[in-house]
């Protein structure tokens, strides 16, 4: 019998978060036909669904191109108000980024997704924004390693392995070697692996309620050899070691 938690959906909804998703992803303002090519959905549809997100305020529109508004980074500052994973590790990340002179940061396991909810960094660090996908980035495989297999399969099975760079993994055999690895070492690497010019290292973490991972991201150049292998690991490592003991 199917799940009613699968099946019981309305399209409409599923459409409107979709557009959201497109235009969170775009450099800049997009008209409603950049939209409705990435989708698939008609002019009209779209439009239709970009005036609703325009009438509640979510988005707004400049010369007939549309953006989101600042709406959704008052409810994403709500909802990371009561995580209490996200209060537990900011003081760690501030000073691993301190210690660095990186990005640091920590990303959340949204059911099918990642998301980025605390980034702090050192003026010429690069801004690292985290794809929704997991197999791209070190904090995604993290979150992978520390998920039930069943899961892992689900979640792929959803977003599939979208190249994101030449040195994206692509391939699930691949990916489930990698996974194995980070789970028999407890911390993932991302070599150039999300953007061409970025190398990043993470390491999970878990609470009663959330699996999450704190990350350290840098300019490929400056974030490699023993410094992507061991010493930044080293840090992270320790400051989530502290973490657990916390909770215990």
């Amino acid at each position: 019998m199917p799940d009613k938690t699968e099946t019981a959906t309305l399209s409409a909804p599923m459409k409107t978060f979709a557009i959201v998703d497109v235009l969170r992803d775009a450099d800049g303002p997009l008209g409603v036909s950049e939209v409705a090519e990435q989708l698939g959905y008609t002019r009209s549809t779209t439009y239709k669904h970009l005036n609703t997100l325009l009438q509640s305020g979510y988005v707004t529109k400049s010369t007939g191109d549309y953006q989101l508004t600042l709406q959704f980074a008052d409810i994403g500052e709500h909802v990371k108000s009561q995580a209490p994973i996200y209060h537990d590790t900011k003081p760690q990340i501030d000073q691993i980024s301190a210690t660095t002179g990186e990005s640091a940061g920590l990303v959340i396991k949204c059911e099918k997704q990642i998301a980025d909810v605390y980034h702090t960094g050192a003026d010429d660090s690069p801004r690292h924004v985290n794809s929704p996908c997991f197999h791209c980035s070190a904090p995604g495989k993290a979150i992978l390693a520390a998920t039930d297999p069943e899961e892992v399969d689900a979640i792929l099975d959803h977003a599939g392995l979208p190249a994101m760079t030449e040195n994206t993994i692509t391939d699930r055999q691949t990916l489930t070697a990698e996974l194995d690895n980070i789970r028999d070492r407890g911390i993932a690497f991302e070599r150039r692996e999300q953007y061409p010019d970025v190398n990043c290292v993470a390491v999970p973490i878990q609470d009663q309620s959330t699996t999450a991972a704190v990350y350290v991201a840098g300019h490929a150049e400056r974030l490699s050899g023993k410094r992507l292998q061991e010493d930044v690991p080293g840090m992270i490592l320790s400051a989530v070691r502290q973490l657990n003991a916390e909770q215990i």
